[in-house]
C-alpha cells in the first residue's frame, strides 16, 4: 500500500495505519513534518521537485515516471 500524505495533520492520522511494508510518500505541507516520521517506520519518499526544498535525510526521491509505475502495482491511500 502506498500512503500519499499531503499535510501535517494527515501525517498524524496516517501514522497508526502505516505498516512496515507500506510506502510513504510525502508532498505539500507534509514535507514540513518529515522529521516526525519514526525511524523504524516504512520507507519514505518525496518527489524529485520537492527535494530541493527539503534538507537531506532518510528518504528517497521519486520521479513522475517512478510514481506512475508505483501506482500501477500498488493501491494508494491519500491523506490530506
Amino acid at each position: 500500500m502506498i500512503h500519499l500524505i499531503t499535510s501535517e495533520n494527515a501525517l498524524t492520522d496516517a501514522l497508526e495505519w502505516i505498516r512496515a511494508d507500506d510506502q510513504v510518500v510525502l508532498a505539500g505541507k507534509a514535507l514540513q513534518a518529515l522529521h516526525r516520521i519514526p525511524p523504524t517506520s516504512s520507507p519514505v519518499a518525496i518527489f524529485e521537485d520537492d527535494a530541493a526544498f527539503v534538507p537531506s535525510g532518510n528518504y528517497t526521491t521519486l520521479s513522475m515516471d517512478q510514481w506512475l509505475d508505483a501506482l500501477e502495482v500498488s493501491p494508494c491511500r491519500t491523506w490530506s
